[in-house]
């Protein structure tokens, strides 16, 4: 004999089962040990109520990833603050002067020539 789990699960897997008139569900109820409350339950499709009878607690699971469909996993960001225009300025101006000193060097070190800063 089936029991009521074993049955919901039979039931879960079969499309005629799933969709099948009261009649007919409990014609199939006929092999599950279950309790007259729960065999009501069944054949009204009370899931409410066999949950009750089960001992079950309602649960609800939402695993979503993040972003749209299609993307993966993002890198976490560090919460940096933008530069403000003023010191991007200065920036660009060092960046200049250092080119300006650039240096020609062989490859076993010697200095071949630095141009004029």
């Amino acid at each position: 004999m089936l029991d009521v789990i074993d049955f919901l699960e039979r039931m879960g897997g079969d499309a005629q089962l799933s969709q099948a008139s009261p009649d007919e569900l409990a014609t199939a109820l006929a092999v599950v040990d279950a309790t007259p409350q729960q065999y009501a339950a069944l054949v009204a499709r009370d899931a409410e109520r066999l949950g009750e009878l089960l001992g079950s607690k309602p649960v609800c699971v939402l695993v979503s990833p993040p972003g749209p469909p299609g993307t993966g996993p993002q890198p976490a960001r560090p919460a940096v603050p933008p530069p403000s225009p003023a010191k991007e300025a200065d920036e660009d101006e060092e960046l200049a002067d250092d080119s300006e000193r650039a240096l020609l060097v062989e490859s076993d070190g010697r200095l071949l020539s630095s141009l004029p800063a």
